[in-house]
C-alpha cells in the first residue's frame, strides 16, 4: 500500500515530536550520570527539532495546497529568518549574566584589584613629593587628600566609598597642554586607576544569583537546537517546496 506523502510527514513529525520530548524531559528533569549521556541525549534532541520542524513545514505546506490551491507563501523563508533572529536574541540574554566573564577581561587588560590599588598608592606618594609645594595647582586641600590615601588603613575600602565618590578631587586639574589650537586640561593618573578599580568591582559583585546565570545559560542551550532547526529549514524550503 502506497503511503501519501502528507501521511509520512505527519508520522515524522509524531515521532521526532516523541522524541523531542522525551530528550528535552531527560536534558531538563534527570541528572547526568556522565558526559556520554549528555552528548548523546543532546544530540538525540538537536536531530529531533531539526526533523520535527521540517516536518511540520512540509506538512503544512501540503496542507494548504490541498485545501486552499496554494502553498504557505513566498515569505514565509524570510518570516523564519525573523524567528532565528528571535531565538538568538533570547539566548544572548544570558550575556547580561557574564560579569565574570567581564571582570576577568578587566584584570586581564588594567589588572586586579591589588594591583590598581597599588598604583594609586603610588602615584600619590609620587604627587606628594613631587609635585606637592612646587606646582600651583597642588593646593592644600587637594595634597591633604593625597595624603590621605597613603595613611589610610584599608585602601581598598576607602578607594570604594571616599575616593570613587570624590568627583573634585578626581577631575581636579594638575596641569596644562597648551597648543597652538586649544588648551587641554591634565589629570592625575589615579582618576583613571580609581575609575579601573571601582568597575571591576561592580563586574566582580554580580546582582544575580548563580541559579539565575544557570537557568539563561540553560535557555540558551536549549534554544540552539531549535535556531539551527529554522535556519535549516528556511533553506529547505527554498529549494524543495513549492511555497506559491
Amino acid at each position: 500500500m502506497k503511503v501519501s506523502r502528507k501521511t509520512l510527514l505527519g508520522a515524522i513529525a509524531f515521532f521526532s515530536f516523541a522524541v523531542l520530548s522525551i530528550t528535552l524531559y531527560k536534558l531538563s528533569v534527570q541528572g547526568f550520570p556522565s558526559r556520554q549521556f549528555f552528548t548523546v541525549t543532546f544530540f538525540g534532541y538537536s536531530a529531533a527539532a531539526v526533523v520535527f520542524v521540517h516536518a511540520v513545514f512540509f506538512f503544512a505546506n501540503l496542507e494548504f495546497r490541498e485545501n486552499r490551491g496554494r502553498g504557505l507563501g513566498k515569505n514565509v523563508p524570510r518570516y523564519l529568518d525573523y524567528v532565528v533572529t528571535i531565538l538568538i536574541a533570547i539566548g544572548l540574554i544570558k550575556i547580561f549574566f557574564s560579569e565574570d566573564i567581564f571582570a576577568k577581561y578587566i584584570e586581564e587588560v588594567n589588572g586586579t584589584r591589588q594591583e590598581l590599588a597599588a598604583k594609586i598608592v603610588r602615584q600619590a606618594d609620587a604627587h606628594l613629593k613631587e609635585d606637592c609645594g612646587t606646582k600651583k595647582e597642588f593646593t592644600l586641600t587637594y595634597c591633604k587628600k593625597l595624603d590621605a590615601i597613603l595613611n589610610t588603613k584599608n585602601i581598598d575600602d576607602y578607594i570604594v566609598t571616599t575616593l570613587g565618590r570624590d568627583t573634585e578631587f578626581l577631575e581636579h586639574p594638575i596641569g596644562y597642554q597648551v597648543t597652538a589650537q586649544e588648551s587641554t586640561i591634565l589629570r592625575s593618573p589615579i582618576e583613571r586607576y580609581v575609575n579601573q578599580y571601582t568597575t571591576l568591582t561592580e563586574y566582580s559583585v554580580a546582582p544575580y544569583s548563580s541559579s539565575q546565570k544557570s537557568a539563561w545559560d540553560w535557555v540558551a542551550l536549549v534554544l540552539l537546537p531549535f535556531v539551527l532547526a529554522f535556519r535549516a529549514t528556511k533553506t529547505s524550503l527554498e529549494l524543495y517546496a513549492d511555497l506559491s
